[in-house]
């Protein structure tokens, strides 16, 4: 029955969003949203977002373990990026665990900045967790929710977690 209950309490608290094309959300009431358990309609969202809102979630370590590519390629990338613009999305993993990284993508994000261009088309693909630069940190959306869910649970137990309060 403990479970039926959790179960309907989980299924009650979920709701659906969009995320406009037009005029997103920040990156971070995306992440906070779906470590709320907040879920994007369609489950993979797309939105245009300024190249310097995307740099803090560029993945320090996206380069390690990949071959160069010759400087040939690098500037036929560099010219179609100034004569066509970002095409294919930026692709940022979003984890419940409050973290996110760009999964596909650094490499033209940097040459994007180089070339001056203020946007990139931007796919959120949302995962149980997500690991950047080698490392999980608690962000600040994780730390709310636990405390909610703390208080949620001494609620359910009689008691009270505010200072000063105990079993009521």
């Amino acid at each position: 029955m403990k479970l039926l209950f959790e179960n309907w309490r989980k299924y009650l608290k979920e709701s659906n969003y969009v995320i406009s094309e037009v005029d997103p959300i920040s990156i971070k009431e995306v992440i906070s949203n779906w470590v709320e358990g907040d879920k994007t309609y369609p489950e993979e969202s797309h939105a245009v977002y300024p190249i310097e809102e995307l740099l803090e979630y560029r993945n320090e370590v996206w380069s390690t373990g990949r071959p160069n590519k010759t400087s040939s390629e690098l500037q036929e990338v560099m010219r179609d990026l100034k004569e066509v613009g970002i095409t294919k999305p930026i692709v940022i993993y979003v984890g419940q665990n409050g973290q996110a990284k760009i999964a596909e993508g650094n490499e033209v994000l940097s040459m994007a900045r180089q070339l001056n261009i203020k946007e990139a088309p931007v796919r959120f693909v949302f995962k149980d967790s997500v690991m950047k630069g080698n490392k999980t940190t608690a962000e600040p959306a994780v730390v709310g929710k636990t405390m909610r869910d703390l208080e949620d649970s001494d609620i359910e137990k009689g008691r009270d977690s505010r200072p000063g309060y105990g079993y009521r």
